[in-house]
């Protein structure tokens, strides 16, 4: 489909030391794992159908650079499911949104003790991390994308945004302009687009 299709283009185009991929469903993260290695993209994919010790010993070869992208849900592989209490936003990072994306380098992190509670992904190679799928909280966007850019290193993120995602467009816009962001003109359509009858588009 075209979202795996602009997946594979730009992987070709990046270049990176790790990527985190992220994806809505367990099913999608074991598809899109098969198929970037069925395009021979060194790839691992981690998930809640994943026995925790089985998940830990496959981040641990993803921390070791024995493979270089990960295609995760948002269960991070952590041993403790999140805190129910409203998690706090990380350090906000720059992204770039497909189409017309542009790269731009990241904010240094705060040290650990200040990082989100019950997220565990912390490798310093990952300098990329993919909203495959964009989670449904700009929350848990926040979370995703503070994944790169760590321990003081560049980092950049990306997101595949379709038009079923407006209702999160006011927080993440209202989030990247906060950090003096560059808002993509395509996303910026949609917020001024007037409602159209019976829905579509795409």
């Amino acid at each position: 489909n075209e979202k795996n299709r602009k997946l594979n283009e730009l992987l070709d185009a990046l270049e990176f030391n790790q990527v985190v991929i992220f994806v809505k469903s367990v099913q999608r993260a074991i598809q899109l794992d098969k198929l970037l290695q069925e395009c021979n993209f060194p790839s691992v994919a981690i998930h809640a159908r994943i026995e925790q010790a089985e998940r830990i010993e496959l981040y641990q070869s993803f921390k070791d650079f024995k493979h270089r992208i990960l295609v995760s849900t948002d269960i991070w592989g952590a041993p403790q499911p999140p805190s129910p209490r409203p998690p706090r936003l990380c350090p906000s990072l720059p992204t770039s949104l497909l189409h017309d994306a542009t790269r731009v380098p990241t904010r240094p992190r705060v040290p650990a003790s200040l990082t989100c509670p019950g997220r565990g992904i912390d490798i310093e190679r990952v300098n990329i991390v993919i909203n495959y799928d964009m989670p449904e909280e700009i929350e848990n966007y926040v979370h995703r994308i503070g994944r790169t850019g760590r321990q003081g290193q560049p980092g950049n993120a990306h997101a595949f945004f379709t038009r079923n995602l407006a209702p999160l467009l006011p927080d993440l816009l209202e989030l990247l302009r906060a950090h003096g962001q560059p808002i993509d003109p395509h996303l910026q359509r949609l917020v001024d687009a007037p409602a159209q009858p019976g829905g579509g588009g795409g």
